[in-house]
């Protein structure tokens, strides 16, 4: 932590974003703060937002020193820099307890000031409303989630550059594999997430595509959005684009041999609502005690499920499942993205069965081609 390893920052530039030139060290362990250790890293690069100072702001992920190891804590390091190259520390961003050791993949989303960021029934008087994201290592609490490391955000308010405080911590995802999103602004204006979907140091799931000598991947292009009170994630329009004949139910509905689909519950009213996937995976609401569960049956290594449990978050009055699954993953998003879920699974035969008494199911298979 404190010797023996080197931390440096490095620029490479690109003219199309596909062909990269030599790597160019703008930043080592000598330019980061005396009150850090030698764990620095994951930088994101900001225009900076109109707050006077440098053109641009750069977060760093870091692990500060405490009285020893066990009372390390987690920060975001503040550099400011007029041409990218040369770079000067301008401040540190903490929460006023300490949320883990260590923060990795620092991102700050500004939502609502963009059209392409609100959700329906934004209040057009409501203020932006700025983000903190973070990865934290080391944390402890309901509020970490049951992985073994959690990704979440915090309200964030005040400045980059001076004095700015920190709101509770929400995770981004209930689900088992998450972690480690970074957002980019598309030509429109959208906000745009992309997470890791999967989970290192995890003893107890077993991934059965290491067996073809590969595991993980990236989630879904979320847009990030808010209604002006909330943070709200939902799959990018794009997606719609590669839907297939849909499949329409009230009530129920079931289908057989889609790797990948996207499904549609709607018009939820009933006290229970249930999505099977192959037989194996069940996300449930239940309005007795207002949760979305999701819970593989057999959770044994060997299973579909790898060793994957069950994951509960709260939710007191469900309206709508959006769920997406695309071979050997799938994502659920409730009530428009207010609650999200992602796990990896591995059956061997694929299948979606719906019992929504009074709500309306609408199922697409997704026909993706393998070169875009």
């Amino acid at each position: 932590m404190l010797d023996g390893r080197e931390s440096n920052t490095v620029l490479v530039e690109s003219d199309d974003g596909g062909v990269f030139g030599s790597k160019r060290l703008v930043m080592t362990v000598d330019d980061y703060p005396a009150s850090v250790t030698c764990h620095v890293r994951d930088p994101r690069v900001l225009a900076n937002p109109g707050e006077g100072g440098p053109a641009f702001l750069m977060l760093l992920g870091a692990r500060a020193k405490g009285a020893d190891r066990d009372r390390d804590r987690g920060e975001v390091l503040v550099y400011g820099s007029d041409d990218l190259v040369h770079w000067a520390f301008a401040n540190t961003v903490a929460s006023e307890r300490p949320l883990g050791y260590m923060w990795e993949c620092p991102d700050l989303l500004v939502l609502g000031a963009a059209e392409a960021t609100r959700a329906p029934g934004f209040d057009p008087a409501a203020p932006p409303l700025a983000v903190l994201s973070v990865s934290p290592q080391g944390m402890e609490g309901p509020a970490a989630g049951a992985n073994v490391y959690p990704s979440g955000h915090m309200p964030f308010s005040g400045s980059l550059l001076g004095p700015c405080s920190l709101g509770e911590f929400t995770l981004w995802d209930a689900g088992f594999d998450f972690y480690a999103p970074q957002t980019f602004e598309a030509e429109d204006g959208r906000r745009i997430l992309i997470g890791w979907m999967g989970m290192a140091d995890c003893p107890d799931h077993a991934n059965s595509t290491v067996d073809h000598g590969w595991q993980h991947c990236f989630t879904l292009p979320r847009e990030v959005v808010t209604d002006g009170r909330t943070v709200l994630q939902r799959p990018v329009v794009e997606l719609a684009g590669f839907r297939g004949p849909v499949l329409e139910g009230e009530g129920s509905l079931r289908a057989e041999g889609l790797p990948a689909f996207d499904l549609e519950v709607s018009g939820i009213r009933g006290p229970r609502c249930a999505v099977t996937l192959a037989g194996g995976l069940d996300v449930t609401y239940n309005a007795a005690v207002g949760e979305v569960a999701m819970a593989f049956r057999d959770r044994s290594r060997g299973s579909m499920g790898g060793g994957r449990g069950e994951r509960r978050v709260a939710v007191p009055a469900l309206r709508s499942f959006h769920v997406v699954g695309d071979a050997s993953l799938v994502e659920v998003f409730c009530n428009g993205g207010e609650q999200v879920f992602s796990t990896r699974y591995y059956p061997s035969s694929y299948s979606v069965a719906v019992e929504a008494p009074g709500a309306r199911s609408r199922l697409w298979p997704l026909e993706v081609p393998l070169t875009l």
